[in-house]
């Protein structure tokens, strides 16, 4: 009986241990990928935006002005 609880607690301390480890790696993965995640967002909002503003300068610069056009 007691070798029976034994095993038990130590089957329960055992998963217990495992559920903390598991709460501390994704804990982990959290801090790695947020920052990636949010680093990534930003970059692809600056590619957007200088690809917009290129863009708009090209149109810009090849519409006639008042001297080519006569």
């Amino acid at each position: 009986m007691l070798d029976e609880l034994e095993e038990e607690f130590f089957v329960l301390e055992v998963e217990a241990g495992y559920v903390g480890y598991l709460r501390e790696t994704t804990l982990l993965n959290n801090m790695i990928a947020l920052p990636f995640a949010l680093f990534t967002a930003a970059l692809i909002c600056l590619i957007i935006t200088f690809a917009m503003v290129s863009k708009v300068t090209w149109e810009k610069k090849m519409q006639p002005t008042d001297k080519q056009q006569l």
